[in-house]
């Protein structure tokens, strides 16, 4: 009996040894295999390479910030597109299975805390925020993380025509859209809030066609001043709906983030008449007719 009882002890001790030699393989051959993240970009993008719709992709060596998260500990990371990522990139211990990977262009120079930082729109010289929600995955070999970015911000674009002005006085015209600022970004739930309402920025656009990012935020926040050849007029954004006639869909009580809106604006001596205006994520939603008059 203890002849084999040593004997079977020797052969357990063996399958032990050889069971946690084959466990230490694997967890040596998990740290230092590869995560593919796959970056896409819905509707209308900036820097990437872009179809006719705005959705694309990025472009290889651009740079986005991954924040990693697992049993309650969070990794923040920059990443190159094109580069290779290893689970020995992030200091995870072995008892983690599972993590979640939210993204955000362009990149980010601060800490982010507790998935949130602040984004000030006027301070920032890349600000088409893009913002990919959190996503689930298992630590495996050759992991595949998939990463849908969408627009954070809000796009309001504005098109002056004129039966009185020429296209050159058209293109004098001076848009200024003064609106809240900054907001709070969380980046696993790739939501944005408004957060310090008393900064204040005003944003530019010259010519006949304009395209503004904006903070999404209610359209009373927002004030439109326009400077056109004979004078400057000006609005509070949601107050274009009082004088707004013949017009089935108004102006929206907010602008929300990754839509946009879009003004067709008529110019006369007398008035601004509202052509069409939409309201979409960045395609059409919805129609707007109607006049201004002034």
């Amino acid at each position: 009996m203890n002849r084999l009882f040593l004997k079977t002890g020797v052969a357990m001790s063996a399958f032990l040894f050889v069971t946690s030699c084959m466990n230490e393989n694997f967890v040596n051959d998990l740290e230092y295999s590869v995560i593919k993240v796959e970056a896409k970009i819905d509707a209308m993008t900036r820097k990437p390479v872009l179809n006719i719709d705005g959705s694309g992709s990025f472009n290889k060596g651009d740079v986005i910030t991954l924040l990693v998260s697992g049993k309650g500990d969070t990794i923040q990371k920059d990443y190159t597109i094109g580069s290779q990522l290893y689970w020995n990139d992030f200091d995870f211990s072995e008892e983690v299975e599972k993590v979640t990977f939210a993204g955000c262009y362009p990149q980010i120079n601060s800490k982010v805390s507790g998935g949130k930082f602040t984004f000030n729109i006027s301070n920032e010289k890349d600000n088409d925020l893009l913002l990919a929600k959190g996503v689930e995955v298992t630590k495996t070999k050759n992991t595949n993380v998939n990463l849908s970015f969408k627009h954070a911000m809000h796009k309001l674009v504005i098109n002056y025509t004129s039966d009185v002005y020429s296209t050159e006085e058209l293109n004098e015209i001076t848009t200024t859209c003064t609106a809240i600022s900054s907001c709070e970004v969380d980046m696993t739930e790739a939501t944005v809030t408004t957060s310090d309402v008393s900064l204040i920025s005003s944003f530019v656009g010259e010519g006949k066609n304009v395209s503004l990012l904006l903070v999404p935020q209610n359209t009373q926040s927002v004030t439109l001043s326009i400077q056109k050849p004979d004078g400057t007029i000006e609005y509070k954004l949601n107050e274009l709906n009082k004088i707004l006639t013949n017009s089935s869909i108004h102006i929206p009580a907010s602008l929300e983030s990754g839509k946009c809106l879009t003004l067709n604006l008529k110019l006369n001596k007398n008035g601004i008449v509202v052509e069409t205006s939409q309201i979409g994520a960045w395609e059409d939603q919805g129609t707007i007719n109607g006049e201004i008059e002034i």
